[in-house]
């Protein structure tokens, strides 16, 4: 199915997702206006999905985006399924999947093995650290309130229902002994990630340094992460999995962002996301689906904007699955989490050895390496990854007539805006050495094409990947402190406005 050029620049997802959507019994979603996402008249602060189908005469030879026709083919899966070709799917999946992962993980540890280790880039500040390191700060535990501990901080937890029914994961941090007054900051994570990765870099951790600022962090994790729940469905159900980075952007960072500012009793917050996290809100507050959150976001800081691919996509296990077909996808991955077997070995491998094939792993499909982190602290941050994902999530990124194929999220059509004057004011953060994605894309799309929307400022990392801006060493110094004097410098403008009075 295509589309014509006369039909606006999200209706390929749009179409797609109220087709999907409408199929599935635990939505309750009310009416949409003016073909908007509006909000949802269940008080729970998520928002619907406009009905307007779109007329299939306006079909043309141009391939979409999001690969509708994919997808819809992919829910079917989702529907009447019997016992045994759902244990047939899962069973046959199991197997291919792991058969790929232990293809990757072979190639990645021989590849550990042959290259030569990376030296620290701040070996006086790793020595320094390694002076000062104790036990304590090296224990390994998925209790992320005792590292939290350790910095003289308490987490809150919280849970947060989308209005598809999934239970997400809201953390709060805080001085023990002090309750938050400050500006709220909500930070949410990358793919396969938490927001664990936000803390465990100890405290020149981004979250520690905004907290100890005076600021009200809140750490937020998509749905499923290391415990899948929802109000209807069990983990062993397929409808539990069929979700993509579009339910994402317009169900989960939604309901996230308004639970905040319900709690804290704001009007609007400044948000943080990295890699994917970034990508569900270019994605959430584009348009045709939910352009108005951006009056509550006061700041988006991006960064490692995951909106353009960067040339690892055309790697020999990304090409492999960019050539799949969508039948071959499901037998190979199912229809369920993505490769399960990743989050099996995670209970049962020791914790410190988990985390060095997770880092050998990544370091090889990803090219990312620990030369700026504090290398006592790398098992400790891949212990929170990989989280639990939908293939249908990893098929989006990684399958044909998507992310990967067209190498970015949305339509990318001459003098078509994604944006509107709703999109927050906006800091992108750019690791000069990402190749995973390419944020410069973006910087020339927003200065170039999006004329609506501010660009605040821009930070370029020299010589940072795509994971530096979280965990390197210095990032307080070339990350945190920057986008704090942007933050200061937007209240001091915003306190300088003049007064404006209204007479009669």
């Amino acid at each position: 199915m295509a589309y014509s050029s006369s039909t606006s620049v999200n209706d390929i997802y749009l179409q797609d997702f109220s087709q999907r959507q409408s199929s599935s019994s635990v939505l309750d979603r009310s009416s949409s206006r003016n073909g908007h996402l509006t909000p949802s008249h269940t008080g729970q602060g998520v928002y619907s999905q406009t009905t307007a189908a779109m007329s299939p005469q306006s079909a043309t030879s141009e391939a979409p985006l999001n690969g509708s026709m994919e997808r819809k083919e992919f829910s079917k899966e989702t529907k009447n399924r019997s016992i045994p070709n759902d244990i047939a799917h899962r069973f046959v999946a199991a197997i291919a999947a792991a058969f790929f992962l232990c293809v990757v993980m072979t190639c990645a540890l021989f590849s550990y093995i042959v290259r030569s280790r990376t030296p620290a880039r701040l070996p006086e500040v790793q020595r320094q650290r390694n002076q000062t390191t104790t036990k304590n700060d090296k224990r390994l535990t998925m209790d992320l309130s005792y590292y939290a501990n350790l910095l003289g901080f308490v987490l809150d937890e919280y849970e947060v229902t989308t209005s598809d029914g999934f239970i997400l994961d809201l953390k709060r941090l805080h001085k023990q002994g002090q309750e938050p007054t400050g500006e709220p900051i909500l930070m949410v994570h990358g793919l396969l990630q938490s927001s664990a990765a936000y803390l465990t870099s100890g405290k020149d951790s981004i979250a520690a340094y905004f907290l100890e600022q005076g600021y009200d962090v809140w750490l937020g994790d998509n749905r499923c992460g290391f415990q899948p729940k929802h109000t209807k469905y069990k983990k062993s159900d397929s409808r539990m999995w069929h979700w993509d980075i579009t339910e994402m952007g317009t169900e989960d960072l939604p309901a996230l962002v308004n639970y905040v500012l319900k709690v804290t009793g704001r009007e609007e917050l400044i948000y943080f996301g990295h890699s994917q996290g970034t990508t569900q809100a270019f994605l959430g507050m584009s348009r045709d689906f939910y352009p108005a959150l951006g009056h509550k976001i006061k700041l988006f800081v991006a960064l490692a904007p995951a909106v353009y691919a960067g040339p690892l996509i055309d790697r020999w296990y990304f090409q492999y699955c960019r050539n799949m077909s969508l039948e071959r996808w499901k037998w190979s991955f199912g229809i369920h989490s993505y490769i399960p077997l990743m989050n099996t070995m995670h209970s049962i491998f020791p914790k410190r050895l988990y985390g060095f094939f997770g880092y050998i792993m990544f370091n090889y499909m990803f090219d990312w390496t620990d030369e700026w982190w504090d290398r006592n602290l790398r098992n400790r941050q891949f212990l929170y990854s990989p989280t639990f994902v939908s293939s249908q999530l990893m098929q989006w990124w990684l399958g044909p007539n998507h992310f990967s194929k067209y190498r970015g999220i949305l339509p990318d059509k001459a003098g078509v805006k994604w944006y509107d004057q709703n999109f927050p004011k906006l800091v992108l953060v750019i690791p000069t050495n990402d190749m995973l994605v390419d944020a410069e894309k973006i910087y020339e799309r927003i200065t170039q094409v999006e004329t609506d929307v501010t660009l605040v400022d821009t930070i370029r990392v020299v010589d940072y990947s795509h994971l530096d801006v979280l965990w390197a060493m210095d990032v307080v110094d070339k990350v945190c402190k920057p986008v704090h004097e942007i933050i200061k410098h937007q209240e001091r403008e915003k306190s300088e406005l003049p007064e404006i009075r209204l007479t009669t």
